[in-house]
C-alpha cells in the first residue's frame, strides 16, 4: 500500500504548481487511482512533512522534499528550505539532471542566506560536472564572487560571459553591468552599456549610465560625445541631462555651445523659465565672452528674482559696455525699496558713476559720498570724488545717506553730533583719551631743541586702514571715520579721545601716498568685522611734539622732530602717530606728533 502511495505521488509531483506564498499550498494526491475523485484524499504540507520519513521510494522521497523545498522558499523560510534541498539530493531519488538543478536552487537559497562561500562551493562543484557551463550558471557564479568580494576571480568569470554577449538576454546584461560597475570594471561596464545600447537605442537610462562610467573615469570628451549624440537622436532628456551636458562643453572648452543648450531650453520650454536658469545661461554667455547675450539673460534673472546682487552685476555688465543710461535705470530700478546694508555701497557707487557719465554731477556727488558712509566701497567711491573734483562732504552731508537707495535700517542713516564734532573738530579733551605722560625726559645735545620724551600707556582702538594721498589726506579721513564712529556705536562701544593716525617706518616723511592705520580710542571692545578692527595696542615710547599751523606745514615739523631724536642719542622704532586735536576745512590743523623711540 505504502508503494502504491508513493507511485501515486511521483506522477502527481511532476505537474505540481507552486502558489505564492501568500496561498497555503495544498498538493492533490491521489491515493487510489481506482475511485471516484470525490472519493480522493488531499493531504497538507504539514502531513505530507510528517509523512515523508515513511516513504521507502527514494524518488517519491526526493520529489516531495524538492516540493517542500521550494514551497519553504516561496514563503521566504531559508533555513527549512535548505533542509528538505539538502535531504532530496541525499535520497538521490531524482536524474542527475534533475539534482543538478536542485543544486543550482540549493545555491540560490545560500546567495539570500548570504552564505556566499557554500553558494560559490555548490555552484563550483556543478561546473566541474559539465563539460562546457551554461549562461545561467556561470551568471550565479559571478554573483556568488561579486557578494563574497572576490573581484579577481569575479573578472574571469564576467570575460567568460563577455564572449557570448549575443546569446545573453536583457536581465541577464543588467546582471553583468550591476557586477562589472560594482568591481570598478569600467571598461567591461561601456562594453556591456554599448551592447545594451545597440539593442535599445531609445533607451535614455542606457545614455545616461555610459556618460556616468565615463565621468567616473574622468573621460569628459568621451561623456560629451555621447550624450550630444543622443541629444541630436532627440532621446528624452531630463532638466538634469540639459544641464550636464551644457556643463560638459563648457569643461571642455566649448562655452559658446553650452550657453546655446541651455537657451535652446529654456526657449523651447525643456527647461523652466526661471530666475535660477536665467542665471545659470547668464554665466555661460559670459564665459563664452558673448556680453550681449550675457546681458540679456541677467536682465531677465534679476526681473525674476528681483535679487538685489544680480540687478548689481547687470549695472557692471552695462558699465563695462558704456551703456549708462540702461546701467542708471538699471539701479534706479534695483532701489525702489530699502536696500540691504550689505549692498548700499555698490548700489551708491553704481548709481554716482552712471549720474556723473550722464552729467548729472550734483546728483553723483551725492550718490558717491553716500557709498563712502557704508559698504565696502568707500575707496573707489573717494578715487571718483578725487576724479570729478568734488567738494568735499560738509558735516551735514555726512550725517545720512540721502538719494534713492536708502539702506533698510533706518538708523544706519543717523550719525550723532558728538561723533560728527569727533571728526570734524577733533575737540576731545587730551586728558580723556587715556594718552598719559607716565615718563618725562629733557634731552639736548650739541645744536639739539629741547625734546618731550613720554610713554604712552597701553589703550584699546577701533580703527581701520587706508592708503590716501598726503594733499588731500584731511578730507579723506572724514570720509573714513564716520562709518568706522557708526559702525562703532552700533558695536556697543563709545569714543574715548581724539583720532589717532598710526604710521610705520618713515613713509610720513616721504612721497605723496600715505599707507596709514586711523581710529579712535575706545570703551567697550566691539568685535572685528570687515576693514574695521578692534585692538590692544601696547605701551608705546616717543618723543612728542605739539604742531599748530598749515597742514603742508606738517612734513617738515615731522623731520625736525626726527633729527632732534637722533641728535638726542635715541633710535627711531620705526612707529609714529598722530593725534589730531584740531581740524578746520581750510588749511589749519593742530596735532600731537609721537615718533617712536628706542
Amino acid at each position: 500500500m505504502v508503494r502504491r502511495i508513493g507511485l501515486a505521488l511521483a506522477v502527481a509531483f511532476t505537474a505540481v504548481i507552486v502558489t505564492p506564498a501568500s496561498a497555503e499550498y495544498r498538493s492533490k494526491v491521489y491515493l487510489d487511482p481506482g475511485k471516484k475523485i470525490d472519493e480522493s484524499v488531499s493531504l497538507s504540507i504539514e502531513q505530507l512533512e510528517q509523512q515523508l520519513g515513511s516513504f521507502d521510494d527514494a524518488y517519491a522521497r526526493s520529489s516531495a522534499g524538492r516540493h517542500l523545498a521550494r514551497h519553504y522558499l516561496n514563503n521566504k523560510q531559508y533555513d527549512k528550505a535548505v533542509e528538505f534541498y539538502r535531504k532530496a539530493l541525499a535520497d538521490q531519488g531524482l536524474s542527475e539532471i534533475a539534482n543538478r538543478e536542485m543544486q543550482r536552487e540549493l545555491a540560490s537559497v545560500y546567495l539570500l542566506k548570504q552564505d556566499y562561500p557554500k553558494a560559490l562551493a555548490l555552484l563550483q562543484d556543478i561546473r566541474a560536472q559539465l563539460p562546457e557551463p551554461d549562461d545561467g550558471l556561470l551568471l550565479l557564479i559571478g554573483q556568488a564572487q561579486f557578494k563574497s568580494g572576490d573581484y579577481l576571480a569575479l573578472a574571469d568569470t564576467l570575460d567568460d560571459l563577455m564572449d557570448r554577449l549575443q546569446t545573453l538576454s536583457d536581465p541577464q546584461l543588467k546582471q553583468m553591468l550591476a557586477m562589472s560597475w560594482g568591481s570598478r570594471n569600467y571598461q567591461q561596464s561601456e562594453t556591456l552599456l554599448k551592447t545594451m545600447i545597440d539593442r535599445a537605442p531609445e533607451d535614455m537610462t542606457l545614455w545616461r549610465q555610459l556618460t556616468s562610467i565615463y565621468l567616473t573615469q574622468n573621460k569628459q570628451k568621451a561623456a560629451l560625445d555621447r550624450l550630444a549624440l543622443a541629444r541630436e537622436k532627440r532621446l528624452d532628456f531630463s532638466e538634469q541631462d540639459i544641464k550636464l551636458l551644457a556643463n560638459l562643453y563648457m569643461s571642455t572648452k566649448a562655452a559658446e555651445k553650452g550657453a546655446r543648450v541651455l537657451s535652446e531650453a529654456i526657449g523651447s520650454g525643456e527647461l523652466e523659465a526661471n530666475a535660477e536658469h536665467y542665471k545659470q545661461s547668464f554665466e555661460y554667455w559670459l564665459m563664452a565672452r558673448e556680453q550681449a547675450k550675457a546681458t540679456t539673460a541677467l536682465k531677465q534673472a534679476a526681473s525674476l528674482s528681483g535679487e538685489m546682487e544680480l540687478y548689481l552685476k547687470l549695472a557692471q555688465l552695462y558699465m563695462e559696455r558704456e551703456k549708462w543710461a540702461q546701467m542708471n535705470q538699471t539701479i534706479l530700478q534695483a532701489c525702489r525699496d530699502t536696500v540691504a546694508d550689505k549692498y548700499v555701497g555698490r548700489a551708491n557707487l553704481y548709481l554716482g558713476i552712471s549720474q556723473l557719465k550722464l552729467n548729472d554731477r550734483a546728483g553723483a556727488r551725492r550718490s558717491l559720498i553716500n557709498a563712502t558712509l557704508m559698504g565696502s566701497q568707500w575707496q573707489k567711491a573717494n578715487q571718483w570724488l578725487q576724479f570729478m573734483q568734488a567738494e568735499p562732504a560738509s558735516a551735514k552731508e555726512m550725517r545720512s545717506i540721502k538719494g534713492p537707495c536708502q539702506p533698510l535700517d533706518p538708523d544706519i542713516r543717523i550719525v550723532e553730533d558728538a561723533l560728527i564734532a569727533s571728526v570734524d573738530q577733533a575737540s576731545v579733551d587730551q586728558a580723556g583719551g587715556g594718552a598719559q605722560n607716565t615718563e618725562s625726559e629733557a634731552s639736548a645735545g650739541d645744536g639739539a631743541s629741547e625734546l618731550n620724551i613720554k610713554v604712552v600707556e597701553q589703550q584699546r582702538f577701533y580703527f581701520t586702514t587706508a592708503k590716501l594721498q598726503r594733499d588731500t589726506m584731511q578730507q579723506q579721513l572724514r570720509r573714513l571715520m564716520v562709518p568706522l564712529g557708526v559702525r562703532l556705536v552700533r558695536s556697543g562701544g563709545s569714543i574715548d579721545g581724539p583720532l589717532h593716525i598710526f604710521f610705520k617706518g618713515d613713509e610720513i616723511m616721504q612721497g605723496e601716498s600715505l599707507s596709514l592705520s586711523a581710529g579712535f580710542p575706545i570703551k567697550g571692545a566691539p568685535p572685528s568685522k570687515g576693514r574695521y578692527k578692534s585692538k590692544i595696542l601696547k605701551a608705546f615710547k616717543c618723543a612728542s611734539l605739539q604742531y599748530s599751523g598749515p597742514a603742508d606745514g606738517l612734513r617738515a615739523a615731522w623731520e625736525q622732530l626726527a633729527r632732534d631724536a637722533l641728535v638726542a642719542g635715541y633710535e627711531l622704532s620705526g612707529q609714529s602717530r598722530q593725534i589730531l586735536e584740531r581740524s578746520d576745512n581750510g588749511d589749519e590743523i593742530s596735532a600731537e606728533l609721537q615718533l617712536g623711540v628706542l
